[in-house]
């Protein structure tokens, strides 16, 4: 994919020159039914109590749906950890260093168990620049 400042998905996406760029993710694998049920049930509560335009409101679940999550997280970490095997870890630390020198500058990473955080400069100059979608495509 080549670089370009402007692109529209679902949202639309900036990526200017020569920018740094915060990035979390996390990996692709399944949450456990115990704690998804969990989560669609208190989700559902909350709606239930919400007057749709009530911004106030909106911002008060949603501040409400990560402590619930953050909570339901904790009593389950040893199925949603990334940092459990050391293994898994190493693997993805590698696999961000090993890119830093032919896509971005890395400045930090770190790895949690739920989820991975970047501090990253993309090439975007010449035949070597590259957008963050193939990055993360990468990654």
């Amino acid at each position: 994919m080549q670089y370009r400042l402007y692109y529209r998905r679902k949202l639309p996406h900036y990526q200017p020159k020569q920018g740094v760029f915060f990035i979390t993710f996390r990996l692709a694998f399944d949450i456990p039914q115990k704690y998804l049920h969990a989560l669609n049930d208190f989700r559902a509560n909350l709606n239930d109590d919400t007057e749709p335009y009530d911004r106030e409101s909106k911002v008060l679940n949603k501040k409400k749906m990560i402590a619930f999550m953050d909570d339901a997280y904790n009593e389950c970490p040893s199925e949603l950890s990334l940092t459990a095997d050391p293994r898994v870890a190493k693997q993805i630390g590698e696999k961000i260093i090993s890119l830093s020198d032919s896509m971005y500058y890395l400045y930090a990473y770190t790895i949690m168990p739920n989820h991975v955080h970047l501090v990253i400069k993309p090439n975007t100059e010449g035949d070597n620049a590259v957008s963050l979608a193939d990055i993360m495509k990468q990654i």
